[in-house]
């Protein structure tokens, strides 16, 4: 197999995502090895390296987990000479074949099927410039400090924002198409995160307000 990356490391979304750094995933030691995947949500499982060879915190950050990836990547014999950085792909074709396309000509086909992971695509909103708003990508405690602040998105990436941001704005709120759904109560991981109940106790209060 063969790894087309465009970037020069490996993971480098995790270096600038999430905004405020702490991932939304756990990372705890457990002594029944059956259970251990339960409470270890990074470490590949393919690999003799684990997340807690690089952190023990709970939450770890997406730096954290990058630079395990990292290790991952250079520790692992063979693998490093599996991924050619710096290939920007620009269209996925088949004629029998699938083949990739990269910019500035060439192309690499593969024998049978081809995996994307493409991850974050940053993309300019003229609605939300429009109204004097900034994407997610921008949001920093700085460009809040003494505002009001309305978000719109109440998932997870939402409360992330707000429960960082709440300690130097003036007012945070939170607009959604639905009411945000606790994971907790849900049982799926995609759902509020509990962690951010801080944030939803911080809304309550200030709605009765």
């Amino acid at each position: 197999f063969a790894v087309l990356e465009k970037r020069d490391t490996v993971g480098s979304f995790w270096k600038t995502f999430p905004r405020f750094d702490e991932l939304i995933s756990i990372n705890k030691s457990v002594r029944n090895e059956t259970q251990r995947f339960r409470y270890d949500w990074h470490s590949f499982l393919e690999s003799d390296l684990g997340m807690l060879d690089v952190t023990t915190d709970y939450f770890p950050t997406g730096r954290e987990w990058h630079r395990y990836m990292d290790r991952v990547v250079h520790e692992t014999p063979g693998l490093r000479e599996r991924i050619e950085f710096g290939v920007d792909v620009e269209r996925i074709a088949s004629d029998g074949t699938p083949c990739l396309y990269v910019k500035g000509g060439g192309k690499r086909c593969a024998r049978k099927r081809v995996f994307v992971g493409t991850g974050l695509k940053l993309k300019d909103e003229p609605y939300l410039r429009a109204i004097g708003g900034i994407p997610y990508s921008e949001a920093t405690r700085e460009r809040a400090m003494n505002q009001r602040v309305c978000m719109l998105g109440n998932g997870n990436s939402g409360f992330d924002l707000a429960q960082n941001l709440i300690p130097v704005a003036d007012r945070v709120t939170l607009y959604g198409r639905s009411p945000h759904r606790l994971s907790t109560v849900t049982r799926y991981t995609g759902d509020v995160r509990v962690k951010y109940l801080q944030e939803i106790s911080y809304s309550s209060h200030q709605s009765g307000a």
